[in-house]
């Protein structure tokens, strides 16, 4: 066993005591075993633990020590997401009996991973004294390694250190030819490091560019909440956050942060917001193509213009051509789909769809698992977490909330769900923590000015 191996052994075992010890240390640990490892697994000898035990090892652990506290915590901002996997959940009792197994043992990670555990993550901040500033002191800390060490890629182009070690653990391989900037579909190494991507493709010390940019701009939405009041801070969140985006090589995050700024400014009424963001997200970008004008006019290229003949990743034409793929797909099950895991088994066995690809998009996945039943029920999904939102009379909070949401819906819908939910739900339930108590403690401070 390495030495890398025997530390994320060591941290696995010292999270499952603390979760039963110190829930707030527990989750701290795991808060950083979360996005600093590529994988949640342990392996004793023979024996493999995965994901789904530590999960339950949380649920379990807090209904031992807080379970009397359960009732008096507002769950309310959850209610969306029972609908959207209780829906599914009758869905696949509808589907294919030869795809139930695997779509039933898929829907129970999902929900330990995406519902149930971030509740816990939910109930613990707000349950366990000075836990939301010892988990956000960790969230602080673990953003600033996370962007100093992308940015510190920039100097070695295609090279990861920390991915190559830690990545074979997992019987995962590292791929320099990607990193460098080559298309993973394009097996022509002799095509520049093109696509507008000047240090090739950085991840950071995730397993995945598009994960390092989605989880860099969760990290901003919420830092940016937690340290309003603070200039200096914001400005350094904002400038490091955008420099990490443009450098890591990936088109997505740019795309998604102009559409959510749109979003949630308008839902909030605050245009003024939305000007002064997306002023600064093109002054960066002009001032990238001063210094590399080829590099970026590329890189813009090939997220709006399908008509290039060197462009390697999507574009719009390829975007509908498969829309067209997956409606040949479910055209014999069309409401109920081929199955909630279909996707992802397919991708196990094969490796790409010759039409779909990677099913690049939230919206090929939903209809070629769930069918028009699951765009239905995600339609309705949608509809009930912008109404719940609107709730919220803070504007800040407002924004905080719809910010983190419609990235996350922008983001999937232009690359797939790969697993993006319960990234999105451990910042969302920080987010509903830190609004709680900052809430509460506005209530008392009225109530000591009364007296």
């Amino acid at each position: 066993m390495s030495i890398l191996a025997a530390i994320y052994t060591i941290a696995f075992i010292f999270i499952i005591i603390f979760s039963f010890t110190r829930p707030k240390i527990g989750l701290a640990l795991f808060i950083v075993y979360f996005l600093f490892v590529p994988r949640i697994k342990l392996q004793l000898g023979p024996i493999s633990i995965g994901e789904k035990f530590i999960y339950l090892v949380f649920i379990f652990s807090f209904i031992i020590k807080y379970g009397k506290k359960i009732k008096g915590i507002d769950y309310s901002f959850y209610k969306p997401f029972f609908f959207l996997y209780t829906s599914i959940f009758f869905i696949i009792l509808c589907q294919n009996l030869n795809t139930f197994g695997s779509s039933l043992n898929y829907f129970l990670t999902t929900i330990l991973s995406s519902l149930l555990y971030p509740m816990i993550v939910y109930s613990i901040l707000i349950t366990e004294k000075n836990a939301i500033r010892t988990c956000l002191t960790t969230l602080t800390i673990c953003y600033i390694i996370i962007t100093a060490y992308g940015l510190f890629l920039i100097t070695m182009p295609g090279i990861n250190p920390y991915l190559m070690v830690s990545l074979p653990i997992f019987g995962l391989e590292f791929n320099e030819a990607y990193a460098l900037g080559y298309s993973a579909l394009d097996t022509n190494v002799h095509v520049t490091a093109a696509e507008g991507r000047l240090f090739g493709r950085i991840s950071s010390v995730f397993a995945h560019p598009l994960q390092y940019g989605l989880v860099l701009v969760f990290f901003a939405c919420t830092l940016f909440y937690a340290n309003r009041k603070n200039k200096l801070k914001l400005i350094l969140i904002t400038l490091a956050t955008l420099i990490a985006i443009v450098t890591s090589g990936s088109r997505t995050p740019v795309a998604a942060i102009f559409i959510t700024v749109i979003i949630s400014c308008i839902f909030t009424g605050k245009i003024k917001y939305m000007l002064l963001c997306l002023t600064a997200i093109v002054l960066l970008l002009l001032l990238s193509f001063i210094v590399f004008p080829e590099t970026i006019e590329n890189y813009i290229l090939t997220i709006v213009n399908s008509n290039e003949s060197n462009i390697q990743g999507s574009n719009v034409e390829m975007r509908m051509n498969q829309l067209q793929g997956c409606f040949d797909i479910i055209k014999y099950c069309f409401w109920e789909g081929k199955g909630y895991s279909w996707t992802y088994d397919y991708l196990a066995g094969h490796d790409i769809h010759p039409k779909l690809l990677n099913f690049e998009s939230l919206i090929f996945i939903v209809l070629c698992n769930t069918g028009m039943l699951g765009i239905i029920v995600w339609g309705i999904f949608i509809w009930l977490y912008t109404k719940k939102s609107l709730q919220i009379r803070q504007i800040p909070q407002r924004m905080l909330i719809l910010s983190l949401f419609f990235f996350y819906i922008t983001f999937a819908c232009i690359t797939g769900e790969y697993e993006y939910m319960k990234y999105f739900m451990l910042f969302y339930s920080f987010a509903l923590a830190i609004i709680q108590t900052t809430n509460i403690k506005n209530i008392k401070n009225e109530c000591k000015k009364t007296d």
